[in-house]
């Protein structure tokens, strides 16, 4: 939320072709963390009260608010007023088709468009913190009297975020090998004139290049494990090895409109790697966003850190709940 135009298109891609219900790849130790947290939450809060006026901030395709859903009893139709927010309208589209009775609005998370003290529920995970600071304040000033916030939000130099900074320095290292444009190069040799690549010392030596290339990246799989940045560094190589061994096998539009798509891909991979690593919170900054909102009134409930892990749990992300009496 209130992202550089460039950062921002790069969710947008991603929500646009996800599958998934939520910010993260599904199935892994995370999301069993993240649902026992906002299942525990939820059944707390609907205990508390009766209202349920809820807005997530920074809703992606509904993840949260897929938690809050569930814990209703008879599911949703105690939820008269549930608003998705978000600057994505890809993800919007993804949260309105989930959830067809919602609101989805469009809108940056320092600038919400609804009074203060309108909702029982604020609810953010990976994303209010993207704004600052000061986007934390705006969505405090939405707690009603007797609601409450709760935030998921990244923690620097938690196990997401070093698994964030290992993910964006594989990445830079494929950029930087060149490997895609050095296929390009190859078969861009032959798009105009024949409907093949052709022979001669400038596709000798753009084929040098690639292998060069491939190397480059073999020693970066070789340092971080095939499964880096999700096993896309080792399907985009292995991908290329393929097109370039039968090469004569493409049409070479084919591989040019090939390598421009995952160019971009992997531009806005990166593009959101380097995003979370900005937006991860420290114990100084998380200290202070909480004295500003016990200056707004509201009284901490929960301050800590969620643990995930395959092998062994560890610090990953802050947890903070807090009501407003």
């Amino acid at each position: 939320m209130s992202e550089p135009p460039v950062v921002a298109d790069a969710w947008d891609d991603y929500w646009r072709h996800t599958r998934e219900a939520a910010a993260h790849k599904g199935g892994g130790p995370q999301d069993e963390v993240l649902a026992r947290f906002w299942t525990s939450y939820f059944a707390e809060a609907y205990a508390r009260s009766s209202r349920r006026r809820l807005i997530d901030i920074g809703c992606g395709n509904g993840s949260v608010a897929s938690f809050a859903v569930d814990a209703s009893k008879p599911p949703l139709d105690p939820l008269p007023f549930l608003v998705g927010v978000d600057n994505s309208f890809a993800a919007l589209r993804a949260f309105s088709a989930r959830f067809p009775a919602a609101a989805a609005v469009a809108a940056d998370a320092n600038r919400l468009p609804f009074k203060d003290r309108q909702f029982d529920i604020v609810t953010s995970q990976f994303s209010v913190e993207y704004a600052g600071l000061e986007a934390i304040e705006a969505a405090a000033r939405l707690v009603s009297t007797g609601g409450s916030l709760a935030l998921i939000m990244h923690l620097k130099g938690g196990a997401m975020y070093r698994e964030c900074a290992t993910n964006l320095e594989a990445v830079r290292a494929l950029q930087r090998s060149r490997l895609l444009a050095s296929l390009k190069q190859i078969f861009e040799a032959g798009q105009a004139a024949a409907p093949r690549p052709v022979d001669g010392s400038d596709a000798a030596d753009a084929r040098a290049r690639l292998v060069q290339a491939m190397r480059e990246v073999e020693a970066t799989l070789n340092t971080h494990g095939k499964e880096i940045a999700g096993g896309a560094l080792y399907r985009v190589h292995e991908d290329v090895a393929h097109m370039h061994r039968r090469r004569d096998a493409f049409a070479p539009e084919e591989i040019v409109h090939w390598v421009d798509v995952m160019t971009r891909e992997f531009d806005a991979y990166a593009e959101r790697m380097s995003a979370m690593l900005g937006a991860a919170i420290d114990e100084q900054e998380f200290d202070a966003c909480l004295t500003r909102l016990t200056a707004q009134g509201l009284a901490l409930r929960i301050r800590g850190k969620l643990e995930m892990g395959v092998r062994h749990r560890e610090p990953a992300a802050w947890v903070l709940v807090c009501d407003r009496p």
